[in-house]
């Protein structure tokens, strides 16, 4: 190592140099000069050991410079912001969110890749730089991990990923009305004394199949929308993604109550046409209004199935549901966005259908009921899969070198494109902590991502 450089780092908190590729063959790391916005140290002088190299990539936690063929040095810069520019660290040694928000996590022939740009590669069905990311996880599974990394350290939204969430949809609102239990945005009251996330409708608010005295909220409140402008001038680097919960099907039988609506589908078809119509026009109202802004995609949320095939099967699925789903998904097609959903359970019959409709995306790719190497190998391409890691198994019993193993195996599928990473449902609360902090590590520590560790 270069002797002033050394004696330097004595001195000074400063970042580190990741060298990934050297001619021998061999990786190695050591200091580099770039230090915080504010620090005006001569940046001049060989770095490193004087080694010719074929690829020479300068990693800071949020993105590198890459380098001629030849030995390694970091010119005398006069603007950090020049071509050969280098983005600091922290000198703590951990980058604040709010300093990732703005840099890049990856960076190839000297361009800055931001999270958005990685997850538009991968829905583009191109191979990007690394597996992105999207991590989700219940309440009490939440405490454990705030509890592990402390509340004044949690990692926000680098946990996440690589999602960014914008806006907030009608069914997002909810008012307490006690008892644990808490009225949606359409007049739903979901009791959450037991399941603490969701919760278990109390009253079923269409007691027979007709609208006549049933009044939709407003698609268009200010409130759904307030937001927005503020995230997206944030700064925050990931994909931006305006979500829609219980979107359909789940919607109506909320309304209406599951056994209700599945007699509906066949005593009164009509009725259920009229209702899916309007839960549609609401839906696309609200969709029309978030396209305005600069968002990527639209995120449908909707459960169809079951551990065994579809709840309605696929007559009914293709005769009610397919053609409002073609009238939402259309309306973000047609603005050049894209579209992905979650569906819980066995519906991967329906792919080629939700392709032919505008489909870019589907969660929660769950690996009890899919084979989830077959269909990422024959849709890659065509239809990007988020999830695959099990959480009715895996994660919740097996060991922390089970949980690692699935991820690496995952993580190499996905490799090539079409494929974010993520737990197949959000990992609930008798999932071990150390399970928790075993996938988050491994995604981090996969090749090709140099963004922040925590």
């Amino acid at each position: 190592m270069c002797g002033r450089l050394r004696d330097r780092a004595q001195n000074v908190r400063i970042g580190f140099v990741q060298i990934l590729q050297l001619k021998n063959g061999r990786k190695t790391a050591f200091p580099s000069a770039a230090l915080w916005d504010d620090v005006t140290t001569p940046r001049d002088g060989w770095v490193g050991e004087k080694e010719n190299l074929t690829t020479v990539r300068e990693v800071f936690l949020g993105g590198f410079n890459r380098y001629r063929t030849g030995r390694i040095g970091i010119q005398r810069l006069t603007s950090r912001r020049a071509s050969a520019s280098l983005w600091p660290i922290a000198k703590s040694g951990f980058m604040p969110a709010n300093h990732f928000r703005s840099k890049p996590g990856y960076a190839e022939g000297g361009l800055a890749v931001t999270r958005r740009e990685v997850m538009r590669m991968v829905f583009e069905g191109k191979k990007p730089p690394y597996v992105p990311w999207s991590f989700s996880f219940t309440a009490e599974a939440l405490e454990k991990l705030k509890a592990y990394y402390g509340k004044d350290r949690f990692p926000g939204d680098l946990l996440w990923g690589h999602f960014l969430s914008v806006g907030r949809s009608t069914a997002t609102f909810m008012e307490p009305v006690g008892n644990d239990q808490y009225r949606d945005g359409f007049g739903v009251v979901w009791d959450r004394s037991v399941d603490k996330d969701i919760g278990v409708v109390r009253h079923y608010l269409l007691q027979e199949p007709s609208l006549k005295n049933y009044n939709f909220p407003d698609p268009l409140d200010p409130r759904c929308f307030a937001d927005i402008p503020q995230t997206l001038a944030s700064g925050h680097d990931g994909f931006r993604v305006f979500s829609i919960g219980f979107s359909l099907y789940e919607r109506a039988w909320s309304l209406r109550g599951m056994e209700n609506l599945m007699i509906d589908f066949y005593e009164h078809p009509e009725f259920v046409h009229e209702l899916l119509g309007a839960i549609a026009d609401h839906n696309i109202a609200q969709i029309r209004k978030a396209l305005e802004y600069e968002i990527d995609a639209v995120y449908f949320g909707d459960d169809w199935g079951s551990q065994h095939g579809l709840q309605m099967g696929p007559a009914c699925w293709r005769e009610f549901i397919k053609p409002q789903l073609a009238r939402m998904y259309g309306v973000v097609r047609r603005a050049g966005r894209f579209v992905t959903i979650h569906s819980c359970g066995k519906v991967q019959e329906l792919f080629d259908d939700l392709i032919e409709i505008g489909l870019n995306g589907f969660n929660p790719f769950q690996p009890e009921v899919m084979d989830v190497q077959d269909l990422m190998q024959r849709y890659r391409g065509r239809l990007t899969f988020i999830g695959g890691l099990s959480t009715q198994r895996t994660l919740p019993f097996g060991t922390v070198e089970d949980v690692k193993r699935e991820t690496r195996w995952l993580l190499d599928l996905g490799r090539e494109g079409s494929y974010v990473f993520c737990p197949a449902h959000s990992a609930e609360g008798d999932v071990p902590l150390e399970n928790m902090l075993a996938f988050i590590e491994e995604v981090q520590n996969q090749p090709g991502y140099f963004g922040p560790r925590f």
